[in-house]
C-alpha cells in the first residue's frame, strides 16, 4: 500500500525548503512500516512533519491507528491535481487538496492564512540546530535552491522566513475549486479563497490583509444600518 502523506503532515512537508529535505534522512523511511518503526526512535529525522504522520487511504480496510501513523479515508472522486509524487518513496496530497482535507475542522481565519501562504511567495520554517550545523558544513547557508532562499532579519542573521515561488497559481486555485465543488470542506475553502487577491510575501502581510478586509467589511455593514 502506497503511503500518501496528508492533512497537517502534508502541509508541514510543503513548508520544508528543498535545502532541508535533502538533509532529513528519515524521509526515506516514511514509505514503509519497518522504516516508520525506526522513526519512532529518531522522530527528529523527519523534521517538522512529526509523528504520528497523517496518511490518506481509499479503502476502509487499510485504515491504521498507530503511534507512527494515523490514516484518513477518502471515499469520493479526487479533485484536480490532488496527489503529488515525491523523491522519497511516498506521495503527498497537493497544497490545495491538503487545505481541503483540513478545512472542515479549521477556523476560517487559520484556513485563510494557510491559503495565503501556499498562494504567496513565502514559507515559514525553523531549522533545528542539527540542520543549522549541516547548513554551515555543506555551505547551504546562502544562495537559493529550487527557487527557495532564506531571508535574514534586521541584524543580518538567517531567519525562519523563506522566499520562493508560489506553490499554487490563481488559475490552479480556480480550477481546483471548480473540481472540488460539493466535496467536504469545499464551501469553506471557497470562502477563504474570496480573500486571495494578489500574492503576499510574509505572514505579516497576510495578517494585515485579513485585518484590513475585515475592517472594510465591518465598515460596510455599519454603513447599511446608518
Amino acid at each position: 500500500m502506497e503511503l500518501i502523506l496528508s492533512h497537517i503532515s502534508a502541509f508541514r512537508y510543503h513548508r520544508i525548503p528543498p535545502q532541508v529535505l535533502t538533509l532529513l534522512p528519515g524521509l526515506d523511511e516514511l514509505g514503509h512500516q519497518q522504516g516508520r518503526k525506526k522513526l519512532s526512535l529518531h522522530p527528529e529525522s523527519i523534521g517538522d512533519i512529526e509523528l504520528p504522520i497523517r496518511s490518506l487511504v481509499f479503502d476502509p480496510h487499510h485504515r491504521q491507528r498507530r503511534n507512527t501513523i494515523l490514516t484518513h479515508t477518502w471515499s469520493v472522486d479526487l479533485p484536480f491535481g490532488a496527489i503529488e509524487e515525491t523523491d522519497f518513496g511516498f506521495s503527498v496530497t497537493s497544497p490545495l487538496f491538503t487545505l481541503l482535507l483540513l478545512a472542515p475542522r479549521m477556523h476560517i481565519v487559520s484556513l485563510i492564512m494557510m491559503l495565503m501562504e501556499v498562494c504567496g511567495t513565502f514559507s515559514v520554517y525553523h531549522p533545528s540546530e542539527a540542520i543549522e550545523q549541516a547548513f554551515r558544513e555543506y555551505g547551504l547557508t546562502d544562495g537559493a535552491i529550487g527557487g527557495w532562499r532564506r531571508s535574514v532579519n534586521n541584524n543580518g542573521k538567517p531567519s525562519d522566513l523563506w522566499t520562493r515561488n508560489p506553490l499554487v497559481t490563481f488559475d490552479e486555485l480556480t480550477r481546483f475549486l471548480k473540481s472540488a465543488q460539493g466535496m467536504p470542506g469545499s464551501a469553506k475553502l471557497a470562502r477563504a479563497a474570496q480573500l486571495i487577491h494578489g500574492t503576499v510575501a510574509s505572514p505579516f502581510e497576510a495578517q494585515s490583509t485579513i485585518k484590513n478586509r475585515a475592517t472594510t467589511s465591518y465598515g460596510r455593514r455599519r454603513h447599511l444600518y446608518h
